[in-house]
């Protein structure tokens, strides 16, 4: 089959669009369209014997009742949740959190922590977390700027629709192209050691850094969160970037909304660049950190004044 030149007819193209949504929240219009016509292509080069054409195949996934049939469904949906991602991608987000974000959010825990007699904790998810790259990025910060975390309970949770890409996470190796920004470059000795990888020079972060991050499979469309027995609920900071341009508006409410109530107050979410616009966020608080806008929780009374704690910079900061 000639990728190039595969076109599905309009009207068969608005019931694949209507059945990924049904199946996984995922919304492709038109202007997406060939994303969605691509991945059908390369489904339909190793579909399940028996299946002809695209129509064929549209029925055997719309009739879905048998395990090997369920099954197709999730690895078509995996073929359009492939997310582009590497270790610390959008430096300047990178440094918000860095400098400011969990320095202050490190020393609100201890003061808290000190005052109940108890060990301080952080609760962070990454959502959307693709092949994980992001997630053990967080790890790889608090780490940092923590000298003290054998003393802390850290949660970083990191999920995904795709059972394929969360696989990989879990394995944590890198080519050299992940490691692009500088902060990766500086730190990948202190992190990861080489793996040879199929002929390709490739690194794998340490068991030590792999075990902070818990991985699961989740939906954000589905309005199954904030609760106890998915880990969502009292996270300090959510990071969902570059995710919730592949739902509809109205779906991208709705997970906007599910993440503020899973925030604690003055948490912190962190959005792509290019999700939708701030009236999608109006509930939050917006701060200008390092020249990049992140999202506070806000109490009932209003904005929650942000104090960026007086820290060091560290000797990695870039």
């Amino acid at each position: 089959m000639n990728e190039a030149t595969f076109k599905l007819e309009d009207e068969l193209y608005g019931r694949f669009r209507d059945l990924v949504q049904t199946q996984s929240g995922l919304y492709f219009p038109d202007k997406k369209r060939r994303e969605l016509e691509l991945a059908l292509s390369k489904a339909l080069a190793d579909a399940p014997g028996g299946i002809s054409g695209a129509e064929g195949y549209y029925r055997y996934l719309a009739t879905a009742v048998t395990p090997t049939a369920r099954q197709e469904v999730a690895r078509f949906i995996n073929r359009l949740t492939i997310r582009e991602t590497h270790l610390f991608r959008d430096s300047a987000q990178f440094d918000a959190l860095a400098m400011e974000v969990l320095p202050a959010l490190i020393a609100e825990k201890r003061e808290v922590a000190a005052k109940a007699g108890t060990s301080p904790q952080l609760r962070l998810w990454s959502a959307g977390c693709s092949t994980g790259e992001e997630a053990y990025s967080l790890a790889i910060l608090l780490r940092e700027l923590l000298p003290d975390i054998a003393r802390w309970h850290i949660c970083i949770l990191a999920t995904d629709i795709n059972e394929d890409l969360l696989a990989r996470a879990r394995q944590a190796i890198y080519p050299n192209w992940s490691f692009r920004e500088s902060r990766a470059q500086t730190l990948r000795p202190r992190y990861f050691r080489p793996h040879h990888n199929g002929g390709r020079d490739s690194y794998q972060l340490c068991e030590e850094m792999r075990q902070m991050v818990t991985f699961a499979h989740h939906n954000l469309a589905v309005a199954d969160y904030p609760a106890v027995h998915n880990n969502t609920t009292s996270m300090d900071l959510i990071l969902c970037r570059n995710v919730t341009i592949y739902f509809a508006p109205e779906t991208t409410r709705q997970i906007v909304g599910r993440f503020h109530q899973s925030l604690v107050e003055g948490g912190w979410l962190v959005v792509g660049h290019s999700e939708p616009s701030a009236t999608t966020y109006s509930t939050f608080a917006g701060h200008i950190i390092q020249g990049t806008l992140l999202y506070q929780k806000q109490n009932d009374r209003g904005k929650i004044p942000f104090e960026p704690a007086k820290a060091s910079t560290p000797e990695w900061t870039l």
